[in-house]
């Protein structure tokens, strides 16, 4: 969360790429925006992604155009998301800072309802660049040294 910015507002700012709000970058602090915030990530993540006719999956620069059809290498279901260290920056209760340390880029399939907290985003991860040596704590030395946690909710 960007303070000072709205979470609907940030995520609306990343389809305008020309919006200050929707640059985060390596080392920047950011702030937790704790609590459930039901229906309003849902409906903007799915307005991001251009849902209900959303782009599918067909593997790495892959990706089915939802309204034609079409296959093509690129798509507004592709994402580039801050990652933070959990090791150093553990998330709790109650607001928080956190560090950028890197970012993922994953492909958003879809919003789905079910699992813990009621409402879940199935995704698929793309790639993933660690920050400058010296941002984060990771001890690797190559593009990927940022540790990525991989969450998957156990079926029902």
């Amino acid at each position: 969360h960007i303070p000072g910015v709205s979470i609907s507002q940030a995520i609306e700012d990343c389809l305008n790429v020309n919006v200050p709000n929707a640059v985060v970058r390596c080392g920047e602090v950011l702030q937790t925006a704790n609590g459930v915030k039901v229906g309003q990530v849902g409906d903007d993540v799915n307005n991001l992604i251009g849902a209900p006719n959303q782009d599918t999956w067909g593997g790495l620069g892959q990706y089915r155009d939802g309204t034609t059809g079409d296959l093509k290498d690129t798509s507004r279901s592709l994402v580039t998301v801050a990652v933070w260290d959990d090791c150093k920056d553990e998330i709790t209760s109650g607001k928080q800072d956190f560090t950028i340390v890197g970012f993922a880029q994953v492909f958003m399939d879809a919003i789905r309802s079910g699992g813990p907290g009621g409402k879940h985003i199935d995704a698929h991860l793309v790639s993933v660049a660690s920050c400058s040596k010296g941002v984060g704590s990771g001890t690797g030395t190559g593009p990927s040294a940022t540790p990525v946690r991989l969450v998957q909710t156990p079926t029902p």
